[in-house]
């Protein structure tokens, strides 16, 4: 028999090596590192996910570099109601966390709540300028009218002292984060953006009628802000020697209405910078100066191709039958973007004439001339339009979805009573983009008879352009509120990403309560995230077009995902052989497009990563339709956009070959890209 005491003994025994086992089975719980939380931040964001809250969690994390990218990723998200949990991380210890808490501020959908404004106005007492820089710039956003007052004081007591106006040279190319005078540059924009006058005149000029700064933020604000009363400050800036000051006064000119502009616009049409010229012609054409026709004729036949283009769309709007005999000359030019903008200068000059020309003429070559030919049809008073549109709207005519589907918008401006059944035809056309214009062309005749076709299109929409889908849902909801609201509830769970956010949008809108987008899956585990959260290397691409080689610095940084969509898409050889196909001269190139009308991508659609990085010369920034509809398409600026910073994800910088941006034309093709990121080969072959 067993003693009892050796039982118990082996009873305790067996206790204990059970716990044993029982705690090396189930180990403690590791606390994630740094990397790993901003990894798992950065794919919730990639996701359109607070992940259940946990994006909030992580506002008050230890690390500094969390809260700074858990704030960040509130503010791309849009969610209105973060502003509350955002407002705490104003007074945060860390001055990059303050600072990113306030530009997440100025990204949120809808009005800021009034306690979130006051707590922007305490930050712009911030001992740190790029604290204060962030609090200017969501208050212009998101302040309202009443915003200006509070930062035109507190501009005044922030401006240095010194003899006016201060003199501040200033790189118009310069992409870095801070600045010399960064809240003072900020605040200039934020008044700009609430178009307050009264407000800004203090900041902007003297007392003396003369600019308080010689500096580019300043004069750029003078010219897109309105009221004669800018005359003196553009006519001081006109006077300057540096060309930089002359092409803000030139452009501001064109919203003056006194007597002395057009003299003023006569002398800067001569300017030898090419910018200055350009926006000379466009400040004559919006003023209506037809007196300076001969000048504009002159330059036509002598200045740059960009000058010319603006020469041409001057004579769409200005009278001058004096230009007829140049403008004939041009119907031949090699150059598509020319032929395409004569015609509408034709239509403006002889009316009559244009169409007999018209007949003889025969179909351009180049689908884009075609296309601008269908847009001015349809803004012609003429019913000799109507049969000219219906040709080509035919695919038995007109081979190119692209030019179909602009002859039907333009059809439904001119022939608006008999257009509808051939729109319902077109619901069902090969292409989607010209199925997506036949449905809003329906919208815009207020048709609701064709609701239920519009709604059969949508339920069968299968392309691989995601912005189609969710197009086709908002044009159901305009032509049948009821039905396009029951179509919109059962499109919460459509697998495209952009058809739930505009279904959950549309029912917002119609008063449902908790409506919720699901968020967008990502197959990507967190080790597809780590490799850009402390990357050794900025990567590099070099853009080799037919003009010459454009090479970038990408932000990885900044923007991780858009680049990696970058750089794999390049590495597809996605970009080699695409055109570029927009082009403003004094404002950017714009390229990626497969489709090369502006609608096009790689069949999905990325997020937008809105950072901090202003839009200078030479930026390289996503396009889109909307927050989240990028996919392949990017633009390279010619000058700075002020207007545009914290709308569009900046993803890079050209370093070398701006001079290759600003001869590019529509038309051109890229020939290649190439990728160096310290690590792949830049060689295809050899990946």
């Amino acid at each position: 028999m067993i003693p009892r005491r050796c039982l118990q003994g082996a009873f305790f025994l067996t206790l204990l090596t059970a716990l044993t086992v029982g705690c090396a089975s189930t180990p403690m719980p590791v606390e994630p590192t740094v990397e790993d939380k901003l990894a798992r931040l950065l794919k919730l964001e990639d996701e359109r996910s607070l992940g259940g809250g946990e994006v909030h969690t992580r506002l008050s994390d230890p690390a500094g570099r969390v809260r700074a990218s858990a704030a960040l990723a509130l503010g791309r998200l849009g969610d209105s109601e973060a502003a509350a949990s955002l407002v705490p991380l104003l007074v945060d210890p860390a001055r990059f966390v303050r600072q990113s808490a306030a530009f997440a501020l100025g990204l949120l959908d809808g009005e800021l709540p009034a306690e979130t404004l006051v707590a922007l106005t305490e930050a712009l007492r911030d001992e740190e300028e790029p604290v204060r820089a962030r609090a200017y710039e969501a208050l212009g956003k998101k302040g309202g009218p009443a915003a200006a007052e509070i930062i035109s004081r507190a501009i005044a007591s922030s401006v240095p002292r010194g003899a006016e106006p201060y003199a501040w040279a200033d790189d118009m190319g310069s992409s870095a984060l801070t600045y010399s005078h960064h809240d003072l540059r900020l605040a200039i924009f934020a008044l700009t953006r609430l178009d307050q006058m009264r407000w800004s005149w203090d900041v902007l000029a003297t007392e003396g009628y003369t600019p308080r700064f010689e500096w580019w933020p300043a004069a750029w604000a003078v010219s897109e802000l309105d009221g004669d009363e800018r005359a003196p400050l553009l006519t001081y800036y006109a006077g300057m020697r540096n060309p930089e000051f002359r092409f803000w006064a030139a452009r501001g000119l064109r919203g003056l209405a006194d007597g002395a502009s057009w003299e003023r616009v006569r002398v800067l049409l001569a300017d030898p910078n090419e910018r200055v010229r350009i926006a000379a012609v466009r400040a004559a054409a919006s003023l209506g100066a037809s007196d300076l026709v001969p000048d504009l004729l002159s330059m036509l036949e002598r200045d740059t191709r960009y000058v010319q283009a603006e020469v041409l769309d001057a004579l769409s709007v200005l009278p001058a039958p004096a230009a007829i005999e140049a403008l004939l000359d041009r119907l031949g030019s090699e150059s598509r973007w020319l032929r395409a903008l004569v015609l509408p200068a034709l239509a403006r000059q002889d009316p009559d004439g244009f169409w007999l020309l018209l007949a003889g003429l025969g179909s351009d070559k180049d689908w884009e001339a075609r296309a601008a030919l269908a847009q001015l049809l349809g803004r012609l008073p003429n019913e000799r339009a109507i049969a000219r549109l219906q040709a080509m709207a035919d695919p038995v005519v007109e081979p190119d979805a692209r030019v179909r589907a602009r002859a039907l918008t333009a059809l439904t401006r001119r022939d608006p009573e008999h257009v509808a059944t051939l729109l319902v035809q077109r619901l069902s056309a090969d292409d989607p983009f010209e199925r997506l214009a036949a449905a809003e062309a329906l919208e815009t005749l207020g048709a609701t008879d064709g609701a239920a076709p519009v709604k059969q299109a949508f339920l069968v929409e299968d392309s691989d352009a995601p912005r189609v889908k969710a197009g086709l849902l908002d044009v159901l909801v305009a032509l049948d509120a009821e039905a396009g609201r029951a179509t919109a509830v059962s499109a919460l769970d459509d697998a495209n990403y952009l058809v739930r956010r505009q279904a959950a949008l549309i029912l917002e809108r119609s008063g449902e309560p908790n409506v919720a987008v699901r968020p967008r899956p990502s197959a990507l585990g967190l080790d597809a995230y780590r490799p850009y959260i402390n990357p050794h290397y900025s990567p590099q691409a070099f853009v080799e077009t037919e003009r010459g080689t454009i090479e970038i610095e990408l932000f990885v940084l900044d923007a991780p995902m858009t680049v990696r969509n970058f750089i794999r898409l390049a590495r597809e050889g996605f970009y080699d052989g695409l055109t570029v196909h927009r082009v403003v001269p004094n404002g950017y190139i714009k390229a990626g497009d497969p489709r090369g009308d502006g609608n096009g991508g790689p069949g999905y659609v990325i997020r937008s990563e809105l950072n901090e990085r202003p839009i200078v010369r030479g930026s390289v920034a996503m396009s889109d339709h909307g927050r989240d509809t990028a996919g392949s398409q990017f633009f390279i600026t010619h000058l700075p956009r002020p207007d545009l910073d914290g709308r569009y994800g900046v993803f890079g910088q050209v370093t070398s070959g701006l001079e290759v941006v600003d001869r590019t034309e529509p038309g051109d093709t890229i020939v290649s890209v190439t990728i160096w990121d310290g690590f792949t080969s830049p060689y295809r072959d050899e990946n």
